[in-house]
């Protein structure tokens, strides 16, 4: 099966290990417009403020993608989605 998780955010994540749970060898492709690991966008008020350190901001470790063996598209965005064709258009 192939799987195509569109952005890296804590939905996309848990798509991802929840997909790993059930499907060993299934191709996931993960694409997201970021290009840091998973992190937790509402601390960035946080870091701001200056009550935590941007060090605490990732969800997941730098080995995340290859450790679930995602093919991580960073810094990219879908601009369009083919049903037909079952495909995604990434700019």
């Amino acid at each position: 099966m192939e799987y195509v998780i569109l952005g890296n955010g804590i939905a996309g994540v848990c798509a991802a290990e929840t997909i790993r749970q059930f499907d060993s060898k299934g191709c996931i492709t993960m694409v997201s417009d970021e290009t840091f690991t998973p992190y937790s966008r509402p601390m960035i008020s946080m870091v701001l403020a200056g009550q935590v350190t941007s060090d605490q901001l990732p969800i997941r470790s730098r080995s995340f993608y290859e450790d679930l063996k995602i093919n991580a598209v960073l810094g990219s965005r879908v601009s369009g989605i083919d049903v037909d064709q079952k495909s995604v258009m990434i700019h």
